[in-house]
């Protein structure tokens, strides 16, 4: 077999493996020296996008908020797949939300429902209900009140509705 620019060693794929096998472990930092020894040495490694969106969700319980942003961005740009980029999207806005910077985070919450592929609907559901929140937070009722009525809406046949009714 001709090597053709691939990686017929598998030093790629161990890299992440690592990194996957660390983060089961809870050691972040070893997970976090994978994942950017991977991204580092194959630039060109199929998987680079999620590597790049697990990084930032590693930089994110870490509290290194700067480089799980830059990560985060770095997998939409890298990604073909929409469940990444909606996943990596979904972070960012939990990530400006937490940081109280509601007007970073609203763009990233905003109709992001509707372009979910994924077959667990949490992500879809917390999106929307954050959209809610974050224009709340923003004194933009109009369109909160309105967000917050799609979500009872789509989800009210949802067995945990009740609690985020509550919290409503």
């Amino acid at each position: 077999i001709i090597n053709e620019g691939k990686n017929l060693d598998y030093i790629d794929y161990t890299h992440y493996w690592l990194a996957e096998i660390y983060i089961k472990l809870g050691n972040i930092d070893e997970a976090i020296k994978a994942l950017l020894t991977l991204l580092q040495r194959f630039p060109k490694f199929k998987m680079n996008d999620y590597a790049c969106y697990k990084l930032g969700l590693l930089f994110f319980k870490s509290n290194k908020i700067s480089q799980a942003i830059l990560s985060l961005e770095k997998a939409i740009e890298l990604s073909k797949n929409k469940d990444i980029k909606n996943l990596s999207k979904f972070w960012l806005g939990v990530l400006y939300f937490k940081q109280k910077d509601f007007n970073s985070a609203i763009p990233f919450f905003k109709n992001i429902y509707e372009d979910f592929t994924l077959t667990k609907k949490d992500y879809l559901k917390y999106s929307l209900f954050l959209s809610g929140e974050t224009k709340l937070k923003l004194n933009i009722f109009d369109e909160a009140l309105l967000t917050f009525r799609t979500f009872l809406e789509k989800f009210k046949d949802d067995p945990l509705i009740f609690d985020v009714i509550l919290r409503i």
